[in-house]
């Protein structure tokens, strides 16, 4: 058998079989069991799937975890070369070029509008916090609406919802945000998925598992495509008569990009959201979400992680 993913009419078994990440690897192979009683891989539904999962039980954030790995398998498939060729064979080999290219062409279209995070929100959710005068209790339904205000049709909406989501789901601080690169997005520890921060508190790396909140990348990938950042900063500005700068963001222009989007919250309440209010809603989160607390407060030194 090759060892790519033409060797396989199913490029997510594919994915399945050799998925380091085992999470990730029996998420994909239950969607498959689920999806394939249903229709082909090509015609995936996330918001039945969604629906399936939530009827099962599972807490709105962790259906939105399992919905975040089954996306992100799907763009990996998008990015393969021969894609053409493996859908080819789920049409007839009596059909004509133009039959060919037509199904293949909508196929693609149909994926792309289907794994796109406002075809499957996890909606209807929110959750009734107690007031506090120490700092604002933002509920999940806040959270939604808050990721929902820059919108997603520009440059700047997206890289701005992809900051919010990023901020929400690892409780970091504007300063440890501006140090990201990509390649800090995706870390394999002990086959759970981790952001590296390169600068946190005392100068050292940690590592942040994004368990049950790793939607987040989403965002933060759907930002990076549009942006076509493969490397480097993560987080950019824009420069005045258009284009993206090279270097990341400042701390000060993280603190802005926040303040630019203040939310009515589920009690009434208008306010101006502040990067600290995402932290603290990302500790509370934590307790009440299925991820390990013990996972998610893991914090490895520099030392730590040259020595995996």
């Amino acid at each position: 058998m090759k060892n790519d993913i033409s060797a396989q009419r199913n490029p997510l078994a594919w994915l399945a079989s050799t998925a380091k990440d085992k999470d990730l690897k029996a998420r994909i192979r239950n969607f498959l069991a689920w999806q394939e009683a249903r229709a082909p891989w090509y015609q995936p539904d996330l918001a039945a799937y969604r629906d399936a999962l939530l009827a099962h039980g599972l807490s709105p954030m962790t259906v939105s975890s399992y919905l975040s790995s089954i996306r992100g398998a799907y763009r990996q498939v998008l990015k393969q070369n021969n894609l053409s060729e493996i859908l080819c064979d789920a049409i007839s080999p009596n059909a004509s070029p133009e039959a060919y290219h037509t199904f293949v062409t909508d196929t693609i279209r149909a994926i792309q509008h289907a794994i796109h995070p406002s075809q499957s929100p996890i909606v209807n959710h929110s959750v009734a916090l107690a007031p506090s005068s120490d700092d604002v209790r933002l509920s999940i339904a806040d959270i939604e609406h808050l990721l929902t205000l820059p919108g997603t049709e520009t440059l700047v909406g997206l890289r701005d919802t992809a900051i919010l989501a990023m901020l929400v789901c690892t409780g970091i601080r504007e300063d440890e945000l501006c140090s990201i690169h990509v390649e800090d997005l995706r870390i394999d520890v002990g086959g759970e998925l981790a952001l590296r921060v390169r600068l946190g508190k005392h100068n050292k790396e940690r590592l942040i598992p994004y368990g049950a909140l790793r939607w987040c990348l989403d965002y933060v990938d759907a930002w990076l495509e549009a942006a076509n950042i493969t490397e480097g900063p993560a987080f950019r500005g824009f420069y005045p008569r258009g284009g993206i700068r090279p270097g990341g963001l400042t701390t000060r222009s993280i603190q802005i990009v926040v303040k630019l989007y203040p939310i009515v919250t589920s009690t009434g309440q208008r306010i101006t959201v502040l990067p600290s209010d995402l932290r603290t809603f990302y500790t509370r989160e934590k307790f009440r979400s299925d991820i390990d607390i013990h996972s998610i407060d893991m914090v490895l030194t520099a030392e730590a992680i040259e020595n995996r």
